[in-house]
């Protein structure tokens, strides 16, 4: 929860500073509602997982931290915790992706604009956690 809501508040932050110089009404709060809504799929995956653990086994799963199979790392049986291209992988989540679009398309609803800052912002940041994602594995040499 604390992940999800530290990325909603980094976002806003990020979208509102870069659309606020073209738009001065622009307000937070509407970006906010924008960027809170458009995380709707991420809870949504929250709760596939929640319901695949209470379904199953933790322990029997292949990889717990992977367990909605909506990104190639599940669907390659990559290894997220270890191996650098698993995290990478991980990364191309369709859960995140479809977010990243929806972050988009409000802010840019919000703003009332049709600009390409919004799609920028919601990738690149969520590129920038994928490649963070990856120090871990990468300094264990794998």
């Amino acid at each position: 929860v604390g992940k999800r809501a530290g990325f909603i508040l980094v976002m806003t932050a990020l979208l509102f500073l870069l659309m606020r110089g073209a738009r001065p009404e622009l307000r937070f709060s509407s970006v906010l509602g924008a960027v809170a809504l458009a995380c709707a799929p991420l809870a949504l995956h929250d709760v596939i997982t929640a319901l695949t653990f209470l379904i199953q086994d933790p322990l029997s799963l292949p990889d717990a931290q992977n367990v909605v199979m909506s990104n190639p790392a599940a669907w390659l049986v990559k290894d997220t915790e270890t191996s650098v291209a698993g995290a990478l992988l991980h990364g191309l989540d369709f859960f995140d992706l479809w977010s990243c679009a929806l972050i988009a398309i409000g802010v840019n609803v919000v703003a009332k604009a049709k600009g390409l800052v919004p799609w920028l912002a919601s990738y690149g940041l969520q590129f920038a956690l994928v490649g963070f994602s990856t120090l871990g594995p990468a300094i264990q040499g794998k």
